[in-house]
């Protein structure tokens, strides 16, 4: 087995990746809206579903800080 370092990511590379996935994910969020625009009722438990989420990756993240 080889003690050599494998080369890791650099800085340059996690930012540009960063602001990529978040152009993906702009253009799928105004995909999703698009298809909401006329159902109010879906895009609201869409929303309590994030909001969902997004507490319980609060809760992982503050788990794994702690």
């Amino acid at each position: 087995m080889s003690n050599i370092a494998k080369p890791r990511m650099t800085e340059a590379d996690r930012q540009e990746l960063r602001a990529l996935f978040s152009q993906l994910a702009d253009i799928q969020a105004n995909e999703i809206l698009e298809q909401l625009e006329h159902q109010p009722q879906q895009a609201n438990g869409l929303k309590q579903d994030l909001w969902g989420l997004q507490a319980r990756l609060d809760d992982i993240h503050a788990d794994a800080n702690t």
